[in-house]
């Protein structure tokens, strides 16, 4: 939301408007299908206690959109998409159709041709202005 707020073009606003209601609205089918694949349930994992490194991320999150600029902002963002993109594409070759996170995979990537989100590229191009 600080993005969409700390962008100065409409065009910016629109981009990061789509990540938030990504992020909100279908991103939440991702950790309920990785779930699934796990026999746990959504609502026994909602209030868990963080684990340290989850905290740190989202302080730094936090600390980027109360206090950064917009390039803060896709700095301290960049590295989650970017992650799960580079893991995609070096397992890609590897994946069997029995394996057990193909759903979840193919939630993020569903066909091997979407192996470069642009979302994350606009990222890059955002940093590089």
């Amino acid at each position: 939301m600080a993005a969409l707020m700390k962008s100065q073009t409409r065009e910016k606003m629109e981009f990061f408007a789509e990540q938030v209601s990504y992020s909100l609205m279908d991103e939440m089918a991702a950790h309920k299908i990785l779930l699934g694949e796990a026999g746990a349930m959504l609502s026994n994992h909602q209030h868990a206690p963080m684990w340290p490194e989850t905290y740190a991320y989202n302080t730094h999150l936090a600390v980027a959109a109360q206090s950064g600029e917009l390039v803060d902002i896709i700095s301290a963002l960049l590295p989650c998409s970017w992650t799960y993109q580079v893991v995609y594409q070096t397992i890609r070759p590897e994946i069997k159709d029995n394996n057990s996170f193909l759903t979840w995979i193919q939630f993020y990537y569903p066909t091997s041709e979407d192996m470069d989100d642009p979302a994350i590229q606009t990222l890059f191009d955002l940093l590089d202005e």
